[in-house]
């Protein structure tokens, strides 16, 4: 990726904490496992941006897509 392209560390937080007030309300009709992936996913992302985490490995990237297809 070009440096240029990266999304800015202040920019990728402002957006979650944005999904978040956006969930927020729809708490009470959302399954609790939509909302679990979501703070994973979430926390995930904040930690690949720190270079805390790495990317997901092709095994776990195929079986999500393989679920959702299902």
């Amino acid at each position: 990726m070009i440096t240029g392209d990266q999304l800015p560390r202040r920019a990728l937080t402002w957006l979650i904490a944005c999904q978040f007030a956006v969930i927020i309300p729809h708490l009470v009709r959302v399954p609790l496992w939509v909302v679990a992936v979501y703070g994973v996913a979430s926390l995930w992302r904040l930690q690949m941006h720190r270079q805390r985490a790495d990317m997901p490995g092709r095994w776990l990237r195929e079986s999500r897509g393989l679920l959702a297809a299902a």
